[in-house]
């Protein structure tokens, strides 16, 4: 324990820490980071047991690192481009039938979430699942030198967040680096059909870590796109010395995590509509799968896709665009929809879609006068679209 802010670690000891107000426990520690100053009566009256309020990012980042020395967990550290969620819950869900594991909650996978998650830990926890996210250069890299994961896997590379980072070799570079946190002898994991996989193969080598290839594993509840996040699994639980076929019959327990490709029944003033909630994001990879899943969908009514802007695309915004326009007007799909900024609106109208620029009160009530019974409803967009909206009017009733 580092003698800083000894004084304020052996206070709070044992206790889970928060960094949002709204989400506070009873009994929880607040950090009041960022802008969290101003909140500092709001959490005290949920329940805050104590606040950080000076230096409160440097607390809790001490405070994440001796929570986890305090544990004997095995750490699996998780990037990519896509799936680092879906993965890491999944995983957690797997391995929890048979050993006391942690995930890190949410989508916290950044400086400030990673040690929130840690903090979690317990003494007998047998392994922790953190992900690692980035939208810049650099950021994996210190992401993984301060979780320090004794595992890494990548899911894979694809170009999300490319505006930031300019050509899908720099996002390689940067999902890569998670390699430089691991020390010798070390694991990293990867698919074998990725981008790159011969840098990282190099780079793995010449700090004496093991990089292993996973394959897709077939579940067949699961649409295509995630049965790479299932041979990821097996990978691991390999890795960690377990016998994975003992632990396959659980990869039938999974399903899509909301926002993520749940799929759900619900109402509309008496229609009743099946939505495949994919709202929470979006990049040009997981959009094409998207539509690929939807098209091979098992329907027999009319099937829809609303599709919201691709976020963080830069230079590659109308390439992306376009390509997702082609790709919908050559789906077979009944009906199209997109919401985003008119600047792509010729794009998708040439191609048979509707086209709003928000998905406001007004365009959610165009839009459900637009669906019928029966309809099978693809919902997927960056989350700056927040094409949530049109779901959360909903009834959901399965």
């Amino acid at each position: 324990m580092s003698g800083l802010h000894k004084h304020i670690l052996d206070r709070i000891t044992g206790k889970v820490a928060s960094i949002d107000s709204r989400l506070i426990k009873e009994g929880e520690v607040f950090f009041a980071i960022n802008s969290g100053a101003d909140f500092i009566n709001d959490a005290i009256a949920k329940g805050a047991s104590f606040v950080v309020e000076e230096n409160a990012l440097g607390v809790l980042l001490e405070y994440g690192q001796y929570t986890r020395s305090l544990s004997k967990a095995k750490i699996i550290g998780i990037t990519g481009s896509v799936g680092k969620t879906t993965l890491k819950f999944w995983l957690s869900s797997v391995l929890g039938h048979k050993h006391k594991t942690l995930a890190g909650i949410r989508n916290y996978n950044t400086i400030c979430g990673i040690p929130v998650c840690l903090s979690m830990l317990e003494r007998d926890h047998e392994y922790g699942i953190f992900e690692l996210g980035s939208n810049h250069r650099g950021e994996i890299k210190e992401l993984a030198e301060y979780l320090k994961p004794d595992i890494a896997a990548i899911t894979n590379i694809a170009p999300a967040h490319i505006g930031n980072f300019g050509s899908l070799e720099e996002i390689a570079n940067e999902k890569i680096s998670i390699v430089e946190a691991l020390s010798a002898g070390g694991i990293v994991l990867f698919p074998i059909d990725m981008p790159y996989k011969e840098r990282l193969a190099s780079l793995a080598k010449s700090k004496n870590i093991t990089a292993i290839p996973f394959e897709e594993f077939h579940v067949p509840h699961l649409p295509r796109h995630y049965h790479s996040l299932c041979g990821a699994i097996l990978a691991i639980i390999e890795v960690l010395g377990l016998e994975s076929d003992k632990y396959v019959p659980f990869l039938e327990e999974l399903s899509p995590l909301r926002g993520r490709g749940e799929i759900a029944m619900y109402s509309c003033d008496n229609r009743i509509i099946e939505i495949i909630d994919d709202s929470y994001n979006a990049s040009i990879t997981s959009m094409e799968a998207a539509i690929d899943f939807l098209n091979s969908y098992n329907s027999k009514n009319r099937k829809v896709a609303i599709l919201g802007e691709m976020g963080e695309a830069g230079e590659f915004s109308f390439e992306f665009h376009k390509r997702l326009a082609e790709k919908s007007q050559n789906s077979g799909i009944s009906k199209l929809i997109f919401i985003g900024s008119a600047d792509f609106f010729a794009i998708f109208k040439e191609r048979g879609f509707e086209t709003f620029e928000k998905a406001d009160n007004e365009t959610v009530n165009k839009i459900l006068r637009i669906l019928k019974d029966g309809d099978t409803v693809l919902i997927k967009g960056s989350r700056s679209v927040k094409l949530e909206n049109i779901i959360n009017v909903l009834q959901r009733i399965v």
